[in-house]
């Protein structure tokens, strides 16, 4: 009896070891460009399919993100050159993805 519960016990551990996470929405690698009177932001961003999919929805929330500048890992320097006239952002959703370069969505919003 001892035996069932532990082996029941170790196959619950491994499967909810195994199960997948869902991916937080975080900046990848961002860059800008500045030329006269104008800024550009160009960013990199992960999250999780069921975000991605919804593509007006995700443009929407990374847009905010940006602008009020909340996300994890990053933080935005809108000090100097103000907010940008102009942002390019690509959308993986996994890290297989982010080393092969296949974007699954393409954001640009220009102000």
């Amino acid at each position: 009896m001892k035996k069932l519960g532990l082996s029941i016990l170790l196959s619950c551990i491994m499967i909810s070891g195994c199960a997948k996470e869902d991916i937080e929405m975080d900046v990848i690698s961002a860059h800008n460009s500045t030329a006269d009177n104008w800024y550009e932001l160009n960013v990199n961003i992960i999250a999780d399919k069921d975000t991605a999919s919804d593509k007006d929805a995700c443009s929407k929330e990374i847009l905010q993100h940006i602008l009020a500048n909340d996300f994890h890992s990053t933080r935005f320097s809108f000090d100097i050159s103000g907010y940008p006239n102009e942002v390019n952002v690509n959308v993986f959703t996994s890290e297989k993805d982010v080393q092969k370069g296949n974007a699954n969505v393409g954001v640009r919003q220009i102000f």
